[in-house]
């Protein structure tokens, strides 16, 4: 990695939750598909600028703009939602930031991440994707997921 490329880089935040906030199955009732999952506005963003239903994680709201999974392992990237009138810095668009080559190109090495300060709409109401983003894995143990998660995590007795 060359130095140039070393000012962009910003070391994600990273948590673990459920397995089952991460994916969608096939269940007797129909398909179930997670929060975190169910939250993938990565396709809608650009077309209108707006975010399907975001999930909440240590008292905020957040929205997930990529999902993949990596050795059966699945991981989300997540940027905060917060009001359009609280955000702190100037606000732009999805169009704004690629309208042009040297703009996409800048938005894809901001240290913030390139959905940083778009406008977004949600059940009505003005928002902002704030990032840094933060990586969302599934954990695979209870011990690991109590020590991450956002709620408590009860192990029943079996007898």
């Amino acid at each position: 990695m060359g130095m140039t490329e070393d000012i962009h880089r910003v070391d994600l935040t990273r948590y673990l939750v459920a397995p089952s906030r991460l994916r969608t199955e096939e269940t007797a009732s129909g398909r179930s598909s997670g929060d975190i999952y169910s939250s993938y506005s990565g396709d809608v963003i650009p077309e209108g600028s707006r975010v399907r239903k975001p999930f909440k994680w240590q008292g905020q709201l957040w929205v997930t703009v990529s999902l993949c999974s990596e050795d059966g392992v699945w991981t989300a990237k997540a940027y905060r939602l917060i009001p359009k009138a609280t955000f702190q810095d100037i606000p732009t668009t999805y169009w704004g930031k690629t309208r042009n080559p040297e703009d996409a190109e800048a938005a894809r090495h901001d240290p913030m991440g390139f959905y940083h300060g778009m406008t977004v709409g949600q059940g009505g109401d003005a928002y902002v994707l704030s990032g840094p983003p933060a990586i969302f894995s599934a954990g695979s143990t209870t011990d690991e997921l109590s020590a991450m998660s956002d709620e408590p995590i009860l192990q029943l007795s079996l007898f």
